[in-house]
């Protein structure tokens, strides 16, 4: 998940040329076995990461549509999509690509960037540090492959700078060459999603210190013990610890500070697991409380902002991995209720994908709570085009674009090994063949503008969670659910896997439904 709000991924969209292309066609594909179409999915990623190579090797990122690399303030400079591509090449059983990637790591020196941007500490967490973590532990933990945890070490060691003084919480723009952060406040995402990685890293380095500084951040996030319980703001200032403002929501800015109390309490289990699972489940609570509300149009489940007191009838692409979150939580707990309401969310993300021209969802979108007594006038309120589609569909648009995001297939992934239903597998194979169509560019897969809007208009950006979770998690749905048990692995945001480390110890409930053992 990233962090970024909707006007600042706007601003990163790159106009493009536009691009007519035909509708996805049923007929033969649905015919196609599961493993079929997981090697359908595992072939769009072999040739879109051929692309890159190609024409960006080295790069953080590959241009699509212009045929060329770029680098990228986040990513630094070091080649970040092969960094973020590994594990599922790895998953994939790629082995050239990994052998490329292993060997392009091996070389990569951490000790500068050329970057004339300041790095940002939480997505060179989520990327870099997790990434190479989780890639080594999928490579059986060999000897052979410990500079993955070297060169994990060699960047985390340059980021501890971004915690100053007695501070728990890091600063999260930082000039790199310097070590200096910049000392301004930041967001719940930053200060709660550090935990998984670095408490990995620890556990792979024996060096207490990236745990202490990782977790740290997480408890900040508890401490400041918002009301509602467990409503946590999104503002959060480094150097006091306390929320700077009262917004809250489970989308951009906040969305993996929420996901992680539940997940570093799955990582780590045993005593420590209870306060984590605990807020989270009072998030939980507190947001069926405050924050669900149903679209007056076909009576969906969305999950809103709050300002104050005052919801905000927005839902966003990001904030689609509540559903899966919700489901995974809710087996891990033996809840029921969370459960229903995590299927209920995944399916109004997935709605907003039914609902376009493309079949992909935009990148946030509003309704009209059926219960709120100005609903008629709210209606009235939208232009003629939004009118008539909220009535037809349930929703409507309000950013357009899509960024080649995978929340809401993650969520779908979840909802499939949860309950083994394969209407979630029908939903995962539809969006791919839209995908394959409506994003497919000069060079791999871009963004595209407008997802209601065929011809479409490639935005030429294609970021390295392409690779590292949305063809993740298509490729997941398919295949055999023994491979990636989310009884025995946990992914962190950026979809790398890292162990458990107590697999299948009876601590949780399944999360996976039983399946028949793989023939």
């Amino acid at each position: 998940m990233r962090f970024l709000s909707t006007a600042a991924l706007a601003a990163l969209a790159l106009f493009g040329a536009s691009s007519t292309l035909a509708a996805p066609s049923s007929g033969e594909n649905e015919k196609l076995t599961p493993q079929q179409k997981a090697d359908r999915v595992k072939g769009l990623f072999q040739q879109s990461f051929e692309d890159y190579k190609h024409y960006a090797y080295g790069f953080d990122l590959l241009k699509p549509e212009s045929k060329k690399g770029e680098n990228d303030g986040i990513l630094a400079g070091w080649g970040g999509t092969i960094v973020d591509s590994l594990t599922t090449q790895i998953i994939m059983k790629l082995d050239d690509q990994v052998k490329g990637g292993l060997d392009w790591i091996r070389n990569l020196d951490f000790s500068r960037t050329t970057s004339r941007e300041k790095v940002n500490v939480f997505e060179l967490t989520i990327r870099y540090i997790g990434g190479l973590v989780s890639a080594y532990e999928l490579l059986e933990e060999k000897d052979e492959y410990r500079f993955l945890i070297d060169k994990a070490r060699d960047l985390a060691d340059r980021l501890a700078f971004a915690w100053t003084g007695e501070n728990r919480i890091p600063y999260n723009s930082f000039d790199y060459n310097t070590l200096t952060p910049v000392k301004q406040n930041t967001v719940l995402a930053v200060a709660g999603t550090l935990a998984l990685e670095w408490c990995a890293l620890t556990r792979a380095s024996g060096n207490t210190t990236y745990c202490d500084l990782g977790l740290g951040a997480l408890q900040a996030v508890i401490d400041t013990n918002p009301a509602p319980a467990g409503l946590y703001a999104q503002g959060i200032s480094p150097s006091t610890g306390k929320a700077t403002d009262n917004y809250v929501t489970w989308g951009g800015g906040s969305d993996s500070a929420f996901e992680y109390l539940l997940k570093y309490g799955q990582m780590v289990g045993g005593n420590k697991r209870t306060q984590y699972v605990d807020a989270w489940r009072e998030s939980v609570y507190s947001s069926v409380q405050y924050l669900i509300k149903y679209s007056s149009v076909g009576d969906r489940t969305y999950l809103t902002d709050r300002s104050g007191d005052q919801n905000i009838e927005v839902f966003s692409h990001l904030a689609c991995f509540v559903g899966g979150n919700w489901i995974q939580g809710g087996r891990m707990l033996n809840d029921d209720t969370i459960v229903d309401y995590g299927l209920q969310l995944a399916e109004t993300c997935y709605n907003s994908y039914q609902g376009t021209a493309t079949g992909i969802g935009p990148e946030s979108f509003g309704f009209i709570d059926r219960d709120d007594p100005e609903k008629d006038a709210k209606l009235a309120e939208l232009s003629q085009e939004d009118r008539d589609f909220y009535l037809a569909n349930g929703f409507y648009i309000l950013g357009s674009g899509y960024m080649l995001r995978p929340e809401v297939l993650e969520s779908v992934f979840y909802a499939w090994r949860a309950t083994g239903n394969e209407k979630y597998r029908d939903w995962a194979w539809e969006a791919f063949l839209n995908l394959e169509v409506y994003t497919k560019a000069p060079a791999a897969y871009s963004g595209i503008e407008d997802v209601n809007q065929v011809p479409v208009t490639l935005t030429d950006n294609s970021q390295s969670f392409w690779y590292a979770e949305t063809l993740k998690y298509l490729y997941l749905t398919f295949v055999d659910p023994s491979v990636m048990n989310l009884d025995s692995i946990v992914f962190n945001t950026e979809a790398h896997p890292l162990k458990l480390n107590n697999p299948n110890g009876g601590e949780w409930s399944p999360i996976q439904a039983s399946f028949p053992a793989a023939s």
